[in-house]
């Protein structure tokens, strides 16, 4: 594959080289050839210009999985404006912190999701476009926008030990690296064909199911979201050759059972699993159950996803291990910095150019993480005597609920606000299906009753629906160290 500076040179020769190929296939909405995938991109480009739209300008994309986002994330980041994309899921009160952290400029949106993000926009002055507002006619763009592969493509936030969500800038040569890696990982060819069952809010579909086809010339079957009920129809359908997955959904489509048996899935070869532990019981019934290979894998949101995978040969596969590394460097380093033996615990780094460039406005937080070049992951794990290596926890407190992560802070800051919660502290609690699940303690002010529901009540009105807790406890004192720091070991004790 030529070398890209960036992804509008990715988009003008995958047009040029694939034609009338077919990129995307929308269920819901119709079919995208390379050809159709340009002409789009460029009406997003020309609509962006005439809005004074500049290099290095933040917009934000609020809409479901589709044309519509892929076609607005591909136009963004083709005049070298910066993308940011939001979680639909999310409340009033993460949408204003993210839109006036990313300073973002405009919105576009899909204003039918929920009324919140256009109030939340117009408070805050801010620009908000319904999608449907985008030109659609082909346009001729003949303008130079000197991207640089270096330049930041996306800044997508996720949560941090200190409660607010952090932005991760990602250059268009770490999308570009990260997807090369991939295809390399997966032994992918253009004859391959996705299936996006994730957000492109995340990561991992952003750079699986949107850059990856891109760069191997492949194609990507995209439903607005991920339903269990049609999951299998559709990859039968469309012929989907390979899925990225998260555990939950494994678990999922085992609840659901086994497909209906007219439905030819000779397609599809291979799943692969991570933004969560997949456990080997999981892992070993899905296989079982549907005779289909689970890889599993591992990245972050700061390596651009994927960094390890399992290979494709199976005979080399690892149940409980995520793999091997894939175009980047890894090492595991004990307290003192010093790296470790095979089979000794310790904390992982990553290095590479897919490693991101740092944290948006947050100088301080990029030097603590990102030493020489190495990025420290806080994940703790080992490697065996082949180089495979094993995730075995974090080091902060993080919970990792079906591949998404929340700040106990966020939830601990919403319920603190009801009027007769004193104070309060939240954990994640083992589960079967989502790996983790939110558990909030809580002490209450003096001479009040309260009731879990009123809580949970007031949660699902104040917080994304996947942060609201499934268990409340109410207890009388909340554990904390000399500091004031809440000890959530303490906690998962009583």
């Amino acid at each position: 594959m030529t070398k890209m500076r960036n992804i509008n040179e990715l988009i003008n020769e995958r047009a040029k080289m694939y034609n009338e190929k077919v990129f995307l296939i929308s269920p819901e909405e119709g079919t995208l050839t390379y050809r159709d995938l340009d002409i789009n991109v460029k009406g997003v480009m020309k609509f962006l210009i005439n809005l004074n739209i500049k290099k290095g300008d933040n917009i934000a994309i609020f809409m479901h999985n589709g044309i519509d986002f892929v076609k607005s994330f591909l136009g963004i980041i083709s005049i070298g404006a910066i993308v940011i994309p939001i979680n639909i899921r999310l409340r009033e009160r993460d949408i204003k912190f993210l839109l006036k952290d990313s300073e973002t400029k405009i919105v576009i949106a899909d204003l039918s999701i929920n009324e919140e993000m256009e109030r939340v926009a117009k408070y805050l002055n801010i620009k908000i476009i319904n999608k449907d507002e985008i030109i659609k006619n082909e346009l001729d763009i003949e303008e130079d926008f000197n991207i640089l592969k270096d330049d930041v493509a996306v800044i997508l936030y996720t949560s941090g030990t200190t409660g607010d969500p952090k932005g991760v800038m990602l250059t268009h040569n770490n999308l570009i690296t990260s997807a090369k890696n991939v295809i390399v990982g997966h032994e992918l060819t253009e004859n391959d064909v996705s299936l996006c069952v994730l957000p492109l809010y995340h990561i991992s579909a952003e750079v699986l199911s949107l850059i990856t086809p891109l760069c191997s010339g492949g194609s990507v079957i995209m439903p607005n979201k991920f339903s269990a009920t049609n999951f299998w129809e559709i990859a039968s359908k469309y012929k989907a050759t390979w899925v990225p997955v998260v555990p939950t959904i494994l678990a999922i489509l085992l609840a659901k059972g086994l497909y209906e048996k007219n439905l030819d899935l000779s397609n599809l070869k291979f799943g692969r699993s991570a933004s969560g532990p997949l456990s080997i019981d999981l892992n070993k019934r899905f296989e079982e159950i549907f005779k289909i290979p689970i890889l599993e894998t591992y990245g972050l949101t700061e390596s651009t996803s994927q960094v390890v995978t399992n290979p494709r040969d199976l005979s080399k596969r690892k149940y409980g291990s995520v793999g091997i590394p894939v175009g980047c460097k890894l090492k595991i380093i004990d307290e003192n910095g010093k790296e470790v033996k095979p089979f000794q615990f310790g904390e992982i780094l990553i290095k590479g150019e897919n490693v991101t460039k740092g944290y948006f406005r947050n100088e301080e937080l990029t030097k603590k993480f990102i030493i020489d070049g190495w990025l420290y992951t806080g994940d703790i794990g080992y490697k065996d005597e082949d180089g495979y290596y094993y995730i075995k926890g974090r080091k902060n407190d993080i919970i990792n609920k079906g591949g998404m992560k929340i700040s106990p802070r966020d939830v601990e800051e919403v319920i603190c606000t009801h009027p007769k919660v004193l104070e309060c502290a939240c954990v994640g609690v083992p589960d079967s299906i989502y790996y983790q699940e939110v558990k909030v303690f809580i002490v209450l002010k003096e001479n009040v009753k309260c009731n879990k529901e009123e809580i949970i009540n007031f949660c699902k009105k104040n917080l994304a629906d996947y942060k609201c807790p499934k268990y409340i406890e109410f207890i009388g004192k909340i554990p904390k160290g000399t500091s004031g720091k809440i000890i959530r070991k303490k906690l998962l004790e009583l």
